[in-house]
């Protein structure tokens, strides 16, 4: 396959509009950005226009039709009409290049094979997700829904993640999640999952004064099996828990223990969150206003102390805990166990961001439910 077979000339210059794209712009976007086109991108909404997406400013349509005809180039995508009646608007509105598009196999490999240091069998099972997305029948099974043009148009962050990944048997999981996520199939899944949840063997070893911070204590479940776990011998214990009714529950349970019990979720910085019920799993929200509205607070506001290891399942807030808790990391070094499953993007981004943290880190991956991709746990430790 000859470069230029899947990167369409441009001249150097022009400007280049992604229109009507939805994810699939994102693979055109990644191909000519690594394939060194020079233009300025941007990215036409019907919906929206302002802001901005991966650094492409966002148009409106009358902001796409006063651009100058001449030296802008229009990649056109089917969404909710057909191609032929955008292009059909295009060229009425005086446009000379305009590039009806839908994904292909030479397109999407030339992007794959573009990526720097991206390993042969993520290479290939990229090509198998693919395949299974635009030729196969819908997914054998998916209790829980899946944007699967996302894991197309995120390779590069989703290859970064797995570079990072410390040994065989997370790069297989990574790979055996991502094959569920785009196929249903829950078979994947059962040949990666693991026990115990958060106290895995062989990853890391607990002394007997661990100072455990569980964010997302709930019921004190995780808690009551660390303290197990360590056979009862620990410095201290924290447990962020924001539900009140859990809170009176864990302070019955642990009264003979050494356990501080913090009225907060665990978040960037304190706050209040409103927090969401949903099909596919909760969230928590700073704008989307419900009734249930929860307390939170950093890692960092919390705890001045020592910290050793970290537990965190907060419903879609890892990422903006773990950035609410930069100092106690960097400074402590903890050992962490991360819950990567909440959001779409959690199973990269989570590992990206942790390693960014700390360098010194190894970091795992480990499914730990068989039937759908929840409890899939990020894990770290030097």
């Amino acid at each position: 396959m000859s470069e230029n077979s899947y990167v369409e000339k441009i001249e150097n210059g022009s400007d280049v509009v992604l229109y009507g794209v939805s994810e699939n712009g994102f693979m055109k976007y990644q191909q000519l950005k690594s394939a060194g086109i020079e233009a300025t991108f941007f990215w036409c909404d019907t919906e929206s226009a302002g802001g901005e997406v991966e650094g492409m400013p966002i148009l409106s349509l009358c902001e796409l039709y006063a651009m100058d005809k001449e030296k802008t180039v229009v990649f056109v995508y089917s969404d909710t009409e057909p191609i032929a009646e955008k292009k059909e608007r295009l060229e009425l509105a005086g446009f000379k290049d305009i590039r009806c598009c839908t994904p292909g196999i030479e397109d999407y490999y030339g992007i794959i094979s573009q990526i720097p240091g991206i390993r042969s069998e993520l290479k290939e099972l990229f090509y198998e997700l693919f395949m299974d997305i635009y030729f196969q029948k819908p997914p054998v099974r998916l209790r829980r829904k899946h944007n699967s043009m996302l894991i197309l148009a995120k390779i590069m962050e989703i290859s970064e993640a797995y570079n990072l990944l410390a040994d065989e048997e997370s790069r297989d999981t990574f790979r055996n999640i991502l094959q569920y996520r785009v196929t249903g199939n829950a078979e994947y899944l059962k040949e990666c999952a693991v026990y115990p949840q958060y106290f895995m063997p062989g990853i890391y070893e607990f002394s007997e004064d661990e100072v455990y911070v569980d964010a997302g204590a709930a019921q004190g479940d995780s808690i009551l099996a660390f303290i197990r776990q360590v056979n009862g011998k620990y410095g201290k214990i924290y447990g962020f828990e924001a539900k009140k009714s859990y809170r009176a529950g864990m302070s019955a349970l642990f009264a003979n223990e050494n356990v501080e019990i913090i009225p907060s979720g665990l978040h960037e910085k304190p706050g209040k969150l409103y927090f969401h019920e949903g099909q596919h799993g909760s969230k928590v929200s700073t704008t989307v206003v419900s009734a249930n509205e929860i307390d939170v607070t950093s890692l960092d506001a919390a705890i001045t102390g020592r910290v050793s290891f970290i537990k965190m399942d907060i419903e879609g807030s890892e990422i903006p805990a773990l950035k609410g808790g930069v100092r106690t990391i960097q400074e402590n070094k903890p050992k962490l166990a991360i819950c990567a499953y909440h959001l779409e993007d959690d199973l990269w981004n989570i590992p990206i961001l942790i390693k960014k943290l700390v360098p010194e880190y190894k970091i795992y991956m480990r499914q730990h439910y068989e039937t759908v991709d929840w409890e899939t746990v990020c894990y770290a430790t030097l």
